[in-house]
C-alpha cells in the first residue's frame, strides 16, 4: 500500500486528552448498560436475562476444578509465546499464530470439564439448538432440504432456522463423507477458527505497518469472545470466511472475493456486512470508482449464485430470509425492550473484544482511523436493525478481526504483556464464573 493510500486511511491527529475522553465515555456506557440490565424486568421473567450480565446469554455459575489450573497454565504459556512471536518478525509468524490460536482457545475451554467440554455444546442439554440436530433432516433428502428449507419451520433446530441453508449443509456434508457426530464438528470449528489468525495478519498487513499487524493478530487471538466462543461455536467458521472475504476484496482480488462473499451469505446473512466494510475501506483508500466496481461485482456474483440455485434446486432465498426473520422475532432478545438493545448490542460486542481492545478501538475512532469508522458504522447499523439483540458475543465474532485491526494502532505504545495478560485474564474469569451455551 502506498504512503498516500495509507494516509487516507490514517485519519487525523488528535490530542491524548480527546482519545482518553472518548475511551472513558465508551467504557462508562458499557458499565451503565450492564447496570440498567440488572434492574429491568423481562417480559417472560427469565433469570437468564435478569442480571448484570444480561447483555449476554449466560448464567452466573462459578466452577473451579483441577482443569482450571491447567487452563491457567495453558493461558500463561500462550501469553508468553505471544510476546516472543510479537517481537520476532519473519515467516514463522504465520504458522506460529495459527498454533497459538488453537492452543489458547483449547486452554480456556477445558477449564470446567476438561477436554469433554469442547464437545459439550453438541452433546449437552442444549444440543437440540445446534446444527447437528438438523443434520439428519438434511441427510434424509438433501435436494428436498434445499427446496423446502423456508417451510421446514419448527423441524429445524434454533441455529439452523436462524441461518441460511448453507450452514446446516456444511455439517451435513461432513457427515455424508463419514465424519458424523460431535467431534468432527469440533475439529472443523477449531481448525478453521484458528486458521483465521494468519488471514487476520494478512489483512492487517494490507492496512497497517508490520508491527501493528502482528499486534492486531494477537489482539484477535486473545479477545475474550474469541477465546470463549470460537472453540465451540460455528460462528468461528463464519469468521474465517468473513476475513477471507475482506482480505480478497481489500487486496483487489475482486472475482475471488465476490465469490467467497456470496458463499458467506449462504452460511450467515450477517456476513453480507463484510463486503460493505471492504467497499468502504477501498473507497476511502483507492477512490469511489473502485469501490463501486467492487460493490457491483459482489452484488452481481450474489445474484447469479442465488438465481442459479433457485433454478436448479428450487431454493427460494427470499422466502428463506423471511422465515429466518420470523424466527428472530421469537428469540431471547425480545425479553428486553428495543431501546435497551440499542446500547446492549454495542456494549456486548465491545466488552467481548476485551477491555484493552475496546479502549483501543475508542481511541482509533477518536483519531478517525477509517477502518474503525467503517466498522463502527456497520455495528451501529446492526444494533439499529434489531436483528442482533441478545447474541452479539457469538454472532458478531466475524467482526472481531476487523475490530482488532482497527484498535491495534492505538495500542502500539502500550505494554504488550499487560494488554495480552488482561485479555487472557478477562476470558478465563468469564469462563470460570459464567456458564454459556458455548
Amino acid at each position: 500500500m502506498s504512503s498516500a493510500a495509507a494516509g487516507r486511511l490514517r485519519g487525523k491527529v488528535v490530542s491524548g486528552i480527546q482519545e482518553r475522553r472518548l475511551a472513558v465515555v465508551t467504557f462508562g456506557v458499557v458499565i451503565a448498560t450492564m447496570a440498567v440490565g440488572a434492574t429491568l424486568p423481562t417480559s417472560h421473567g427469565n433469570p437468564v436475562v435478569r442480571a448484570a450480565h444480561s447483555i449476554y446469554l449466560s448464567t452466573y455459575r462459578p466452577v473451579v476444578t483441577r482443569w482450571t489450573l491447567a487452563s491457567v497454565a495453558g493461558l500463561l504459556a500462550s501469553v508468553a509465546a505471544a510476546l516472543v512471536i510479537l517481537r520476532r518478525a519473519g515467516r514463522g509468524f504465520v504458522p506460529l499464530s495459527l498454533l497459538l490460536a488453537l492452543a489458547s482457545r483449547v486452554a480456556v475451554n477445558v477449564s470446567r470439564r476438561g477436554p469433554a467440554e469442547l464437545a459439550y455444546p453438541f452433546t449437552g442439554p442444549e444440543r437440540h439448538d445446534e446444527y447437528i440436530a438438523s443434520v439428519p433432516l438434511y441427510q434424509h433428502d438433501p435436494a428436498g432440504f434445499l427446496r423446502d428449507y423456508p417451510h421446514l419451520g419448527a423441524r429445524l433446530s434454533e441455529h439452523a432456522a436462524g441461518h441460511p441453508a448453507g450452514a446446516t449443509m456444511l455439517f451435513g456434508a461432513l457427515a455424508q463423507v463419514g465424519f458424523s457426530g460431535a467431534w468432527p464438528e469440533v475439529a472443523l470449528i477449531l481448525m478453521l477458527g484458528a486458521a483465521t489468525a494468519p488471514l487476520t495478519w494478512l489483512l492487517a498487513r494490507s492496512l497497517l505497518d508490520p508491527g501493528a499487524a502482528r499486534l492486531a493478530t494477537l489482539l484477535w487471538i486473545f479477545a475474550p469472545s474469541v477465546l470463549i466462543e470460537s472453540a465451540t461455536s460455528a460462528d468461528a467458521v463464519y469468521a474465517f470466511v468473513g476475513v477471507l472475504t475482506a482480505l480478497l476484496l481489500v487486496r483487489r482480488r475482486t472475482p475471488a472475493g465476490a465469490a467467497i462473499a456470496t458463499l458467506g451469505t449462504f452460511l450467515s446473512y450477517a456476513l453480507a456486512a463484510v463486503p460493505v466494510w471492504a467497499c468502504l475501506v477501498v473507497g476511502r483508500r483507492d477512490g469511489l470508482a473502485r469501490a463501486v466496481r467492487l460493490a457491483a461485482a459482489t452484488v452481481g456474483a450474489g445474484g447469479c449464485f442465488y438465481m442459479t440455485l433457485w433454478l436448479v434446486t428450487g431454493y427460494d432465498p427470499v422466502a428463506a430470509y423471511r422465515a429466518t426473520e420470523h424466527r428472530y422475532y421469537l428469540g431471547a432478545g425480545h425479553r428486553r425492550p428495543y431501546w435497551f438493545w440499542l446500547l446492549g448490542d454495542l456494549a456486548a460486542f465491545g466488552l467481548g473484544l476485551g477491555v484493552p481492545t475496546l479502549l483501543g478501538l475508542a481511541r482509533s475512532l477518536a483519531r478517525r482511523f477509517f477502518p474503525a469508522l467503517a466498522l463502527a458504522a456497520i455495528i451501529l447499523a446492526g444494533a439499529l436493525s434489531g436483528y442482533t439483540k441478545g447474541e452479539v458475543e457469538r454472532i458478531w465474532l466475524f467482526l472481531t478481526p476487523l475490530a482488532a485491526i482497527a484498535a491495534a494502532p492505538a495500542l502500539a505504545k502500550w505494554r504488550p504483556a499487560v494488554v495480552l495478560g488482561l485479555l487472557a485474564g478477562q476470558a478465563l474469569a468469564v469462563e470460570v464464573l459464567f456458564r454459556t451455551p458455548w
